[in-house]
């Protein structure tokens, strides 16, 4: 961020400074890696240079969802291709997990049960999940939830209401039925 919040304090005898950091916001925009670069120069021209990086993560994973799953959302569906989820957070992962919930009973997929991948990404870890469609072959309401426990120690919740990655859907297979209408004249 390019935005400093700090002030410079010097004691009486003008031959130390201080740099003292307000606090950043508490707003999720504000999470992310820093580096403060500090330099000082003297009258006789000398000079010191020191910098320290530090990571802010207050709020965990952003997560979102690939392009084939905005179109189910809310939907009644007969099969399902894939899922993709992507995360995002500025720390690795401690704990991952992926639950199906279907009509109400939840069941946590096995590590083989779906594909995850990461990679570093400049100042950014990202995390794609692929829960093929195989997880989603009987009838019923669907809910997708990722979860994540982060280097940090924030809990990571994809449905969360601060992450807005809702993934519920219906899929249905069963034709309607007919009953015989018994009509007199």
């Amino acid at each position: 961020k390019s935005d400093i919040f700090c002030c410079l304090t010097e004691n009486n005898d003008m031959t130390e400074y201080q740099l003292i950091m307000a606090d950043i916001p508490y707003d999720r925009e504000y999470d992310g890696h820093y580096n403060l670069d500090v330099s000082a120069s003297d009258l006789a021209g000398n000079t010191y240079s020191s910098s320290v990086s530090f990571i802010v993560n207050r709020f965990g994973s952003t997560y979102s969802l690939g392009d084939n799953c905005q179109e189910i959302i809310g939907q009644y569906i007969r099969s399902v291709d894939e899922i993709d989820i992507y995360e995002l957070n500025i720390d690795s992962l401690d704990y991952k997990e992926v639950d199906i919930i279907c009509n109400g009973i939840s069941t946590k997929l096995e590590d083989e049960d779906y594909l995850y991948s990461y990679e570093k990404n400049g100042s950014r870890y990202e995390y794609t999940y692929v829960i093929p469609g195989s997880a989603f072959t009987k009838d019923g309401n669907y809910r997708v939830v990722v979860s994540s426990v982060d280097a940090a120690g924030n809990r990571n919740i994809s449905s969360s209401s601060d992450n807005g990655c809702a993934i519920g859907f219906f899929v249905d297979n069963t034709s309607p039925a007919i009953s015989s209408i018994n009509l007199t004249s």
